[in-house]
């Protein structure tokens, strides 16, 4: 993280805008530089505006003593003193702070605070205060809402608000607390701002891995108790047995073998046998189907006999529709050419009568053509007229208007004079009541200047206060925690010596236990059988200490191998038992011990932050009594002086306001003396020329009033007369308009009835040319229909079987259906041909089969065949049955025994990779265990404490380095334990 540049508006005491730039020289090329200024400079107004931008916030609002305590604001709205809102300097509307840095991912960010009252109006009241997160270069807005911008930036910035204040932004006397931090608080602190979290992170990886490794080892053990192979004389039995088994599934086998290849026989027979059935049955299907197709084949014969005359009789059947059709066209032309006829006739009158009213229209146009032109002159007369008398009128209402205009501004000119004049007047009289104006100004300006010292020392006396009330608490807490560390350390004394005696106790019992496993495992060594004859009813057993005794008339079927495992049970019960509760003692007393250490430890890291508080809060308390008004602050009653300093300072802000009122209202009546003497010399001139133009105007309407009076009487004139020469139009242009459409209307009936005419006499002509036609279309067919009847004849006569209906049956099968036809029937004999083949040669095969395995004379015999076969297959599935179960058996032996070998191998591997991998995993174990022993801890602390103790003295020769150029009396070093620990 880096800062750029910070800008501040309106903070505090900074009024107006302010820009620090560390970008820019000269403070670019510094690397050490302070902000140095008298009180009340604003030197922790920079902080403030740093803080308020990153986080809303500054350190001394948040550890203000009385910062729950109310401020009055304007409007009676009361604040809170540690409300960041009160950083809005008075007497202003808007204030914002800004902060351009880099962040931790190397971009650059603005963060910005911002504040303003209502109406943008110094005497508004306050409004919530707004933050936003930006990205630089491009300006974009990452974060407008308050949720938002608190979850971004700290992790843009790398930082938290206590953080950035603890280690980037200290304020007063409290860098040595950084300094004599605890390790664990110190070492996270420096982990955030040298971003060096690896370190922990190896840590927690140390501790984690060894975990993971002795974890690792746990579960190979586990497993490999549990996969424990047989021993070498399990393993040679098992072999045997495996070998014997081996040798009768073969035998079973064997004999499997033979009754497999027999029913494979009789499989293959019976498959043969239905074979050879279903070919005779397809062929007699097939012969029935031959048989069924015999009129279709006669069919198929009188079509071939038709093929070379079929186009002669299917031309006789067209001709005749032909014929039948022409028939049918010649009628309705000799209609329709008589319908031609009588339109004709109709048209041609028409065409009479549309000519006459064509010639009236002309002439009635040609008549009425010299009083259209007469009316036409009167109409043009009558616009003129009418546009010159609308101009004059529009400019005599404009010229109204104007007027009303003018002597309205003149009376506001006037209405204006006169209030600037009293303005003057009073003015005068305002700086003439304190003589000189040079001499009053400047007593207003002491009287400000001593208003705003006397804030500044109360503000000063204010800030010395509550730096002593801080160091007096920070002072108490410190005395309150040694306190409570001190009754911590002696409570951790009685607790200690109460633990060391738990302690011998715990150490004491785990010895007597021992001993008396020791003396148990001596007596074990005597006859177990003597021992239980020995053993008496309600009397402890010497060798489990337990008083009932079950196996004293009954034992087990193995009571010495039992019963020792049994005692060895108890035996290491008791002792686990007895060694845990030492360790919990031991743990328990070296936790107390650290404890009582490390409370001796703050005890003696804490007294040298006391001394350090005592010190500064006797010099916080001198600085605020060398004050004048610290010391009337400190003459006031301890529980009054906050109240009183509140007072005090609200009543000289008042009456530094009051007499900056003054002076700005003095100022500003001077300014105002000269622009208004000269308004008042523009206002006459502005008077006298308004007055002037409303003469003019007025001028000028009574020139236009008096040239409109003839005009209007004209104008009424000529519409009469134009009225009267229009009759029922309503201008000359329907007149002619009505004229002209007359004569396009006869046109237009003349030229509709002429083409009506001429179509009527084209369709005469071309029906009866069509009727023609027609006629020499009949002769030609009825010639070519008895040419053909003679020729059919002759056919007919050559083919009596072929009868009229059989005749259109053949007539009316197109292609399609003969070729159906025809490949029908050569599929049936196909098909027949197929099935007589494919018969015979299934019934060949059979016989083939049958000779490899049976007499040949009995294969001549079918009936006895099949008995002799059947009987065959009785003998071999009485066979196959008696066999199963033994089969069975035999593989059932074979695979038992071959699994438990298989079993063992797989144990026997299992183990070798199991050992294999203990080996590594408690390798790995002791390599991890060695580097966790030295840096690993579940939380990272132990590894991060070691390395931020050697950041720490990195730094702190850096920032004796640049002590040193300041000062050579004063070193920085360091509180808690040299190693991190």
């Amino acid at each position: 993280m880096k800062i750029l540049a910070i800008r501040l508006k309106n903070l505090a005491s900074l009024a107006g805008e302010h820009t620090l730039d560390f970008s820019q020289g000269p403070l670019q090329e510094s690397g050490l530089f302070a902000i140095t200024g008298p009180t009340g400079a604003g030197k922790s107004t920079l902080l403030d505006a740093l803080c308020l931008a990153l986080f809303g916030n500054t350190p001394r609002l948040r550890s203000a003593p009385a910062r729950d305590s109310q401020t009055p604001d304007v409007e009676g709205e009361q604040l809170v003193t540690a409300d960041p809102r009160t950083l809005l300097r008075r007497g202003t509307a808007s204030g914002f702070a800004e902060v351009d840095f880099v962040g931790r991912d190397g971009s650059h960010y603005r963060a910005r605070w911002s504040v303003r009252r209502a109406r943008n109006r110094p005497e508004g009241r306050l409004q919530a205060s707004e933050q936003a997160l930006i990205a630089l270069p491009d300006e974009r807005v990452l974060a407008s809402q308050k949720r938002e911008f608190d979850r971004l930036l700290p992790d843009k910035l790398g930082l938290t608000f206590e953080q950035f204040t603890r280690a980037v932004l200290l304020a007063q006397s409290e860098f040595s607390a950084f300094l004599k931090a605890d390790d664990n608080a110190r070492s996270e602190l420096l982990e955030k701002l040298t971003d060096t979290g690896l370190y922990s992170r190896i840590s927690v990886a140390a501790y984690q891995r060894t975990r993971q490794a002795s974890d690792e080892i746990k579960r190979l053990e586990s497993r490999l108790e549990g996969e424990l192979p047989a021993s070498a004389e399990q393993r040679k039995a098992m072999e045997a047995d495996a070998e014997q088994a081996e040798q009768a599934w073969q035998t079973v086998q064997a004999r499997a073998d033979a009754l497999k290849a027999r029913r494979a026989w009789l499989e293959q027979e019976y498959q043969l046998r239905e074979s050879w059935q279903q070919a005779v049955t397809a062929r007699q299907q097939a012969e029935k189907a031959h048989a069924a197709l015999a009129d279709q084949r006669t069919r198929l014969t009188q079509l071939d006999a038709l093929a070379p005359q079929a186009h002669r009789f299917l031309r006789q059947r067209e001709l005749k529709r032909d014929l039948a059709d022409l028939l049918d066209q010649q009628e309705n032309t000799r209609r329709a050419l008589d319908q031609a006829e009588r339109q004709q006739r109709d048209g041609q009158l028409d065409f009479d009568a549309a000519q006459r009213r064509a010639s009236q229209a002309y002439e009635a146009r040609q008549q009425a053509q010299p009083l259209l032109d007469e009316a036409s002159r009167h109409a043009q007369r009558l616009d003129d007229l009418t546009r010159d008398i609308d101009a004059q009128q529009r400019e005599r209402q404009q010229l109204a208007h104007n007027l009303t205009n003018t002597q309205q501004a003149l009376s506001a000119k006037r209405d204006e004079h006169s209030h600037s004049q009293a303005e003057l007047q009073q003015l005068e009289g305002r700086l003439g009541e304190h003589g000189s104006p040079a001499h009053h100004r400047q007593a207003l300006q002491q009287a400000e200047d001593q208003a705003r010292q006397r804030l500044m020392a109360l503000e000063e006396a204010r800030h010395a206060w509550q730096h002593w009330q801080r160091l007096t608490q920070q002072q108490s807490a410190l005395e309150t925690q040694q306190q409570q560390d001190r009754q911590a350390q002696e409570k951790t004394t009685a607790e200690g010596r109460d633990a060391r005696l738990r302690l011998e106790q715990a150490e004491q019992q785990a010895q007597r236990v021992r001993e008396s496993i020791e003396r148990l495992r001596a007596v074990r060594s005597e006859s177990v059988e003597k021992l239980r004859a020995q053993l008496q009813a309600d009397a402890p057993c010497p060798v489990c200490g337990s008083l009932e005794h079950p196996y004293r008339h009954q034992p087990p079927a193995s009571p010495a191998q039992e019963m020792l495992e049994q005692t060895e049970r108890e035996e290491e019960r008791q002792l686990s038992e007895a060694t845990e509760r030492l360790e919990a003692a031991r743990e328990l007393h070296q936790a107390l011990t650290a404890r009582y250490r490390t409370l001796q430890a703050q005890l003696t890291q804490r007294q040298e932050p006391l001394d350090e508080a005592t010190r500064a809060t006797a010099e916080a308390y001198q600085t605020l009594d060398a004050l004048a008004t610290g010391r009337e602050l400190l003459a006031q009653d301890e529980a009054q002086r906050g109240d009183w300093l509140e007072a005090q300072l609200s009543s000289a802000r008042h009456q530094r306001d009051d007499r900056q009122q003054a002076l700005h209202q003095f100022d500003q009546d001077q300014q105002r003396l000269a622009p208004l003497r000269e308004t008042l010399t523009g206002l006459t001139v502005e008077i006298g020329r308004l007055d002037s133009q409303a003469q003019q105007q007025q001028q000028r309407l009574e020139q236009i009033d008096a040239s409109l009076t003839p005009r209007i009487a004209e104008l009424d004139t000529l519409r009469q007369t134009l009225t009267q020469q229009l009759g029922e139009y309503a201008n000359v242009a329907q007149w002619r308009n009505a004229l002209e459409r007359d004569v396009t209307d006869a046109d237009k009936r003349l030229n509709n009835a002429r083409t009506t005419l001429d179509a009527a006499r084209q369709a005469h002509q071309r029906l009866s040319l069509q009727l023609e036609h027609s006629a020499t279309q009949e002769a030609t067919a009825r010639r070519e229909m008895e040419t053909l009847e003679s020729e059919l004849q002759a056919w007919r006569e050559a083919h009596p079987t072929i009868s009229d209906t059989t005749l259109e049956q053949l007539l009316g099968m197109d292609d399609a259906a003969q070729s159906e036809l025809r490949a029908r029937l050569q599929q049936a004999d196909q098909s027949l041909r197929d099935s007589q083949l494919r018969a015979q040669e299934r019934f060949t095969t059979l016989k083939e089969h049958r000779h490899g395995q049976l007499d040949p004379a009995l294969c001549d015999d079918p009936e006895a065949c099949v008995s002799h076969i059947e009987a065959l297959a009785t003998t071999l599935q009485r066979e196959e049955v008696e066999l199963a179960p033994r089969q069975q058996q035999a593989q059932q032996q074979r695979d038992d025994t071959l699994h438990l070998l298989r079993d063992d191998d797989r144990r026997r591997r299992a183990m070798r990779a199991l050992q294999t991998e203990l080996d590594a995993a408690r390798a790995e174990q002791r390599r991890w265990g060695r580097l966790s022993s030295l840096i690993g801890s579940a939380d990272g602390k132990a590894f991060r404490r070691i390395a931020q103790a050697y950041n720490l003295e990195r730094l702190l020769e850096h920032a004796n380095t640049h002590l040193t150029g300041l000062s050579r009396r004063y070193r920085l070093v360091r509180g808690g334990s040299p190693s991190g620990y």
